[in-house]
């Protein structure tokens, strides 16, 4: 199973993290926000958030929080493909991981504003303690990290 939080409860489970990546603010071009824009400058602007209440989607909650922010939320997305998709069509902005905007420059309406260190998505693979060491499973896990490191 992948997940975005490491499984403690068990010692039936193993986690291997597979991958971190660093959250990025990014909107539709004709909302008009830049790197200079502030945090508090997003309270009055359209904002797509994940629906799904994975350890991201808390940590971004919470880093507005800690700003004293409160956003206007537009609607809720269950994936980050979507998520991408309707920003860029509709002015709006949200937070995403980065490696799901890589390819950004390739579109008109979607722009990459800041890359928001404090917030960070993990990816854990966890597997039964038994399957971890199975050949097959380490070899699935081997192969994402070279793909991680190719692209």
């Amino acid at each position: 199973m992948l997940s975005d939080s490491e499984h403690r409860q068990s010692k039936r489970y193993t986690s291997t993290l597979l991958n971190t990546d660093t959250a990025v603010l990014v909107a539709h071009a004709k909302l008009g926000l830049s790197k200079e824009t502030s945090y508090q400058e997003l309270s009055d602007r359209p904002y797509l958030r994940l629906s799904n209440m994975g350890r991201f989607q808390q940590d971004v909650d919470y880093f507005f929080e800690r700003q004293g922010i409160e956003l206007d939320v537009l609607g809720e997305v269950d994936d980050f493909s979507l998520l991408r998709k309707i920003v860029e069509n509709t002015p709006c902005f949200s937070i995403v991981p980065k490696r799901s905007v890589i390819d950004v420059k390739k579109s008109q309406n979607l722009k990459v504003i800041k890359e928001i260190r404090r917030i960070r998505l993990a990816v854990w693979a966890v597997t039964s303690s038994s399957g971890a060491n199975r050949p097959s499973l380490q070899r699935l896990i081997s192969d994402y990290f070279l793909r991680q490191t190719k692209s």
